[in-house]
């Protein structure tokens, strides 16, 4: 169980952003304190998309701050959060293999330059084997199921051993040997603190199955929604 006493690991204090005139985030207040694992809901245009790239200075904050630790989050406190972004926004094109993804995680300790050492490799290869990626390390990213793919963006971020891991994940989606299940198991073992944004309906029965600390929704469930639906939402709030 996390301590929710003393200072938050992340705190958003009346947060606003907007994409040019259109606001998206307006007044937007949430705490998160070391090992909680916070489910955040809700259906496409909710705004959970903008809340990660918010923290991630991705999308300017018009109003509010945004606090790591109680200190005004800069740019090198972005090295320590794990980002898995949608698959939809990534350039499946780019000649690039699963194994060269993965090893991205290492930037932050030595640039682009340097090769992985004998030590790196092997935390590579055990991500990749903890996330079922054995065999498929010289394979275009693209070759892989969606939800190995996302395996392999969850493997770059551990590899920078984040405080903080932001998921943008599409339940139905993860299936077969990457199952969302075992995404979250290997971030949680490696002691992140994880939010995990996920849509409404399949997320609903995985964040109870996997005990979330908080579930919030994004926006109220919309409509029709069954009783079953709405109690289970009652009961994880």
């Amino acid at each position: 169980a996390s301590d929710v006493t003393g200072v938050p690991l992340l705190e958003l204090s009346a947060v606003s952003a907007n994409y040019g005139a259109t606001p998206v985030l307006e007044n937007v207040s949430l705490k998160i304190w070391p090992g909680q694992f916070v489910a955040v809901v809700g259906p496409n245009g909710g705004g959970k998309t903008t809340l990660l790239r918010s923290i991630l200075k991705m999308v300017p904050v018009t109003q509010g701050d945004i606090l790591m630790r109680g200190e005004k989050l800069r740019e090198s406190s972005l090295e320590r959060i794990g980002y898995v972004p949608q698959l939809e926004t990534i350039d499946w094109n780019f000649p690039i293999t699963v194994e060269e993804v993965i090893s991205m995680g290492f930037y932050n300790d030595h640039g682009w330059f340097r090769g992985p050492s004998l030590k790196e490799k092997e935390k590579l290869q055990d991500v990749m084997a903890r996330l079922h990626l054995d065999g498929f390390g010289n394979r275009h990213i693209r070759e892989l199921s969606g939800g190995q793919q996302e395996a392999v963006f969850l493997g770059r971020a551990l590899l920078g051993d984040p405080k903080l891991i932001l998921l943008d994940l599409n339940m139905p989606r993860m299936s077969g040997a990457a199952r969302a299940e075992d995404l979250v198991r290997t971030a949680a073992g490696k002691g992140a603190q994880i939010i995990c944004l996920k849509e409404l309906f399949n997320s609903l029965y995985f964040c109870k199955s996997q005990q979330c600390d908080r579930f919030d929704l994004a926006e109220p469930i919309p409509g029709p929604t069954t009783d079953a639906m709405q109690k289970l939402a009652r009961e994880l709030e």
